[in-house]
């Protein structure tokens, strides 16, 4: 669906599967866990830190959420690891733009105000995760400990 090639963890490595026996020679498909952060600054910071300095930096579909790759262990189990990150919220929700004008309306009339999920098309983030989640085998998310995360 998308014309960017995901591009595999550096260096090639024979893994385990994941019911955890030898993937019988030949290379098979490494077990490849994906993690997101809520920014990149956080998700170079945990590259940098889970991947020993090792992490390799490319540029994924979202120009401005690099990620990075490295090489460790899962559950036990060698595996890729793709850190990546959002760039705050990949949805939002507003109310109607005849509702922006707070001026014209009580907070009450907010109650049954239709609502609008919007998002900044610009940044990617839908296609940038969903191209770097094809292959994964775990999601691993660090985010805000808070409702919004």
């Amino acid at each position: 669906a998308f014309s960017q090639a995901v591009v595999r963890c550096p260096g090639p490595r024979r893994v385990q599967n994941m019911s955890g026996g030898a993937d019988g020679g030949g290379g098979g498909e490494p077990l490849t866990v994906l993690m997101v952060a809520e920014k990149p600054s956080i998700a170079k910071a945990l590259a940098a830190a889970l991947g020993g300095g090792r992490a390799r930096e490319r540029i994924g579909v979202a120009p401005r959420s690099p990620v990075h790759e490295f090489w460790g262990t899962f559950r036990g189990e060698e595996a890729c690891f793709k850190v990546t990150a959002t760039q705050g919220h990949v949805y939002s929700f507003d109310f109607g733009e005849e509702f922006n004008d707070w001026a014209k309306h009580g907070p009450e009339e907010l109650f049954s105000a239709p609502i609008v999920r919007t998002f900044d098309g610009s940044l990617k983030l839908p296609e940038h995760l969903s191209a770097e989640a094809q292959g994964c085998h775990a999601l691993v998310l660090w985010l805000d400990c808070d409702r919004e995360g």
